[in-house]
């Protein structure tokens, strides 16, 4: 059975037998592509874009004053992550976390991996804030 059979068949079980039925939260993950495309190195921000044009990903390292408002942005971050469907890779050494993006079906990075970049960009202004009140 191709690898094409396959998706049909599990989609097949999914309808018939409604065991997970196709919401409108697991459709649009097959229905917008352009978010899939590849972007050119100027969208970034201060993301490091490290590969080459077969594999490349966006890598940034956080630093935390303490290891609260790290633990705020790990879990803020995996509940986007999770909202989104789409997850980066997280490495936590003491007070300091590296985040990988890249789509991994495609191994480049696309669209999906910026909107994550601006959101943890985002998140880590928030941290920034809590060093400023008690928290």
């Amino acid at each position: 059975m191709t690898s094409l059979e396959k998706l049909i068949s599990n989609l097949a079980k999914n309808v018939n037998h409604d065991t997970h039925p196709l919401n409108e939260s697991r459709m649009l993950q097959f229905v917008d592509d352009s978010q899939l495309t590849p972007i050119q190195p100027e969208d970034e921000s201060s993301w490091e874009r490290v590969g080459d044009d077969y594999k490349e990903v966006l890598i940034k390292i956080y630093k935390f004053k303490n290891f609260k408002t790290l633990l705020y942005f790990v879990n803020e971050a995996l509940k986007f992550q999770n909202r989104m469907n789409h997850h980066a890779g997280i490495t936590v050494d003491e007070n300091e976390i590296t985040v990988k993006l890249v789509t991994k079906e495609l191994e480049q990075v696309t669209e999906q991996d910026l909107k994550l970049a601006k959101h943890f960009d985002e998140l880590y202004e928030d941290t920034q804030y809590f060093y400023s009140v008690e928290f």
